[in-house]
């Protein structure tokens, strides 16, 4: 990947994308292989995943026309995986790929279809050194410094070293501020982050290869996110999410603010979830108080009151607290909730203000059986 990174992938993207197909359909069994070479450059160049899923979508229409069926399936392979690797989505794919010609002959196809051949071909262009500078900065960028002993494969032979001197000044005059309006650092973290779940074996072995990741500062709460996302998404509450959060939180207790903001926001828009996820939520949560991996304290956000909660916080709270008797058993639970410095923060889950909030917190634990 960095040998490719160190051409200018940018002007060749017609060359790129041709290359990359051919191969995919020389070798059939490597499809998979590819898919995730196209999603890794993505991630960075997304028009150059557009092109070559453009020349995909051209190949299965010509393959059609022509009731050639190893091009079709060669070219509908291809798409599969890389709507496997979220590189498009199944409604583009199958969308472009159905859509009906009106015309009978192959140019109508290229033309709905755009695959851009005319990048195969050479092009003057009068901003090339500029544009040379673009591309070396951007590749910095992705490289990374362990890179830079490789900067001379990006220079121009036939450059005289005066001009090398002063491009590398200007260079370092104008440093480059790259902004990630498309988000495509983070979703390709997110990605790395839900492999890396998956493919562990126990909770022990995910939490040694995401603490090898070495997170940028400020990604520590996407880890959270994702640990409570894949969470969600389980048909039933699996143990290993809870195991993988308490272990990050006992690790490093820079983890443990972005949990409790999260138990927060969570509360707050539970109501958004379906019955399964707010199953593992709530559960998930439960593991984390019952360990202390977090502070009750987060339990402040919570007011049991007819007026402050809807049917979906209300069974929040009801999963949360059997989980917490079924983890700790009633009379430790009931011990810890008459703990005297966490009074403050339970004031708004047992309240004692008005007569009605009282009985509305009586009936509720006497119908849900918390005791």
């Amino acid at each position: 990947m960095r040998e490719l990174l160190r051409k200018n992938i940018v002007r060749g993207r017609g060359l790129l994308a041709r290359s990359i197909i051919q191969a995919q359909a020389a070798s059939p069994t490597f499809t998979p292989v590819y898919a995730a070479l196209i999603a890794i450059i993505n991630s960075k160049f997304p028009h150059i995943g557009e092109l070559v899923l453009k020349h995909l979508i051209l190949l299965f229409k010509r393959g059609f026309k022509r009731n050639d069926k190893l091009l079709c399936i060669s070219a509908a392979t291809f798409i599969a995986h890389l709507v496997n690797q979220r590189v498009t989505y199944e409604i583009i794919g199958l969308s472009d790929a159905n859509k009906p010609h009106n015309s009978g002959d192959l140019d109508s196809v290229t033309g709905n279809t755009d695959g851009r051949f005319i990048l195969n071909v050479f092009k003057f262009e009068a901003d090339y050194l500029a544009n040379e500078e673009k591309y070396k900065e951007l590749s910095k960028e992705i490289l990374g410094s362990d890179d830079s002993n490789s900067e001379g494969d990006y220079k121009d032979g036939e450059e005289e070293s005066s001009e090398e001197d002063s491009g590398t000044e200007q260079a370092e005059g104008k440093a480059a501020v790259i902004t990630d309006d498309t988000e495509t650092n983070l979703t390709a973290l997110r990605r790395t982050i839900y492999l890396t779940i998956h493919s562990s074996l126990d909770f022990e072995e995910c939490a040694h290869k995401l603490m090898k990741m070495q997170l940028k500062p400020g990604q520590e709460i996407e880890l959270c996110h994702m640990f409570l996302d894949c969470c969600a998404e389980m048909r039933t509450y699996e143990k290993f999410f809870g195991l993988l959060a308490g272990r990050f939180c006992a690790i490093n207790k820079i983890y443990v603010t972005p949990f409790e903001q999260i138990f927060k926001d969570s509360y707050h828009t539970i109501h958004r979830l379906d019955t399964n996820k707010l199953r593992n939520v709530s559960k998930f949560f439960a593991h984390l108080l019952f360990t202390d991996s977090i502070s009750w304290n987060v339990l402040s956000c919570i007011k049991l009151n007819e007026e402050d909660t809807t049917s979906s916080n209300r069974i929040f709270i009801k999963i949360l607290f059997q989980e917490l008797s079924e983890y700790m058993g009633l009379a430790k639970l009931n011990e810890r909730l008459k703990d005297v410095t966490l009074q403050e923060a339970f004031e708004g889950l047992f309240p004692r203000d008005d007569p009605k909030n009282t009985r509305f917190i009586y009936c509720f634990i006497k119908l849900t059986k918390i005791y």
